[in-house]
């Protein structure tokens, strides 16, 4: 690519794939900072980035395409690609992409935190690890290493098969665990734009955050920039930042003991999301940070140091949309504990979309598990994007279900949509509640009727339920189609790999070969058909394995 074809990408916005390309965060952040940090004109700074980064590290990996070259592995040979790199980004974010842990990554990304501003793109460097590659991860750690980690920063975890089962490793992170660092990130980015002037600790210590904020109490709610229809309070963003949960997007109160609006979940336990809610919001009004990690007998001796604490009138001012700000001290505390006949609170959450489809990870390590010795299932997930800050949005309910198949018409539950993937042989179970939102705007918050009819929530005629009048009916029977040619290649490579065939190959004949085989073979031709839809080289394309050959 000329830099002139560079350059127009560039300004058109279409860097996304060209980013995927690059294999790792730091170069998709240098291609945004090429044209503000050089003095000498745009196209110039394109030249270099192509010259130095772009095209010699595309060369190293395609040159040895099993190694699956990391970036930073890269750089480690290329003096001249470290100093383009250095010049484009800086110190700290050079540190970020030469450095995988320590002392001096974590002080870099610090500064780099309290540094940021919103002109900067959305999913900066900051925001990924992204150095996954075929060799095992090692992490520094240290005495005071922060709490806030980037999205998919190893984990440790324990091995439960093969040869060295029960010992522990550093790996990629679970689900879970990336989207509650996804929103810890976000929501430091916004507590940093609103308190420009305020450190903010990064060790997610709930107590210890508070005392430093010293917010005053106000539950007005602000917009949080770059979420939408996302408002949330000062103390909300806090909350946020500690516990990484899903934001609220509809809320209400609710009888104790009704059964919540179709696609609204209500929590239950000292420990649940109202429980926490309260705990927050009444440590906020009584100026009691102790009150968030506290036992529930310290909870309670902390309550009745404050006399206002059993205060039964409700506040003048509340927000509604966050309903524990509506509810009396004396309401808060005994939601915070779950005492009988305590109000209860119905919640909607906004959920995340994989462009890359996260479910494909579950299904291949199902494939792979009788493989875990030949096949790298670390790299997999990086390459599935499944804790790639690249690859996610967060969305609302609705528009989680325009977006992915299986969220419009597998029910409300993540658990409930993997359970009821086709390759499980579950039947179908269309959520009528949230399909309808598609045909028109969202509806307003339902009130909770007593003997509500689930089917009376859709008018028949407007729903449709063909499952291909979805857009995302294609991705959905072939998730590899929500790939790019880019991850395409390297997914292919390790579907190739030589431990993988030979493993396979001794599985022809055994009991319950067969079946692994023909799991094989399903994905191997799902991948292959959005390799053939892309018009990319048929030598690239895994094999399959017919009656013990390979075609």
């Amino acid at each position: 690519m000329r830099a002139e074809e560079l350059a127009t990408v560039v300004r058109r916005g279409l860097h996304r794939d060209l980013s995927e390309a690059l294999m790792h965060p730091v170069l998709a952040h240098s291609l945004d900072q090429v044209g503000a940090v050089f003095t000498r004109n745009g196209h110039d700074a394109l030249v270099d980035f192509h010259r130095f980064l772009y095209e010699p590290f595309e060369r190293a990996r395609r040159a040895d395409p099993g190694r699956y070259l990391t970036f930073r592995e890269f750089l480690l040979d290329d003096p001249a690609a470290r100093e383009a790199l250095e010049r484009i980004v800086g110190p700290d974010y050079f540190i970020l992409a030469t450095e995988q842990s320590g002392r001096r990554y974590f002080d870099a990304r610090t500064r780099l935190l309290r540094s940021l501003r919103y002109d900067q793109p959305a999913v900066a460097q900051w925001l990924a690890w992204g150095q996954w590659g075929r060799d095992p991860v090692t992490v520094d750690v240290f005495a005071d290493m922060p709490g806030l980690l980037p999205v998919d920063f190893p984990q440790r975890k324990r091995i439960i098969r093969g040869p060295h089962a029960g010992s522990e490793r550093w790996g990629y992170p679970d689900w879970e665990t990336g989207r509650t660092r996804l929103f810890q990130n976000l929501a430091y980015a916004e507590l940093a734009h609103r308190l420009p002037d305020t450190a903010i600790p990064l060790d997610l210590n709930g107590p210890a955050l508070l005392t430093a904020l010293r917010l005053p109490h106000d539950p007005t709610p602000r917009p949080f920039r770059g979420m939408g229809v996302l408002t949330m309070s000062d103390l909300q963003v806090a909350q946020l930042l500690v516990e990484g949960r899903s934001p609220a997007y509809r809320s209400m109160l609710v009888a104790p003991g009704a059964s919540p609006p179709t696609g609204f979940l209500v929590s239950h336990g000292s420990g649940g999301r109202a429980a926490w809610d309260a705990r927050w919001e009444l440590a906020g009004r009584l100026n009691e940070p102790g009150l968030l990690t506290s036992s529930e007998t310290r909870f309670e001796g902390l309550v009745q140091r404050h006399p206002d604490a059993a205060d039964t009138a409700r506040p003048a001012i509340g927000n509604p949309d966050h309903p524990v700000t509506t509810l009396s001290n004396a309401e808060l505390v005994a939601v915070a504990l779950y005492r009988h006949g305590c109000p209860a609170i119905a919640v909607q959450a906004f959920e995340v979309e994989h462009r890359r489809v996260q479910r494909m990870v579950y299904q291949l390590e199902r494939l792979f598990r009788r493989l875990d010795q030949v096949v790298d299932a670390d790299l997999l997930r990086h390459m599935c994007g499944l804790c790639d800050p690249h690859n996610l949005r967060v969305l609302t309910p609705e528009g989680h279900a325009a977006e992915d198949f299986f969220a419009a018409f597998s029910g409300y539950l993540p658990d409930a949509r993997r359970g009821l993937q086709p390759a499980r042989g579950n039947r179908w179970v269309p959520n009528r509640a949230r399909a309808a939102a598609l045909f028109g705007p969202p509806p307003p918050s339902p009130a909770p009727l007593a003997g509500l009819n689930r089917r009376d929530l859709v008018e028949p005629r407007t729903f449709r339920l063909d499952y291909d009048s979805h857009r995302d009916i294609t991705r959905a029977m072939n998730g590899f189609f929500g790939f790019s040619p880019y991850y395409l290649e390297p997914v292919a490579n390790l579907f190739r790999d030589a431990g993988v065939r030979r493993a396979l190959g001794d599985l022809f004949g055994e009991s319950d070969g067969d079946e692994s085989i023909a799991a094989y073979n399903g994905f191997a031709g799902c991948l292959n058909a959005a390799m053939r839809a892309y018009g990319m080289d048929p030598e690239l394309m895994p094999q399959l394995l017919i009656d013990g050959s390979w075609r």
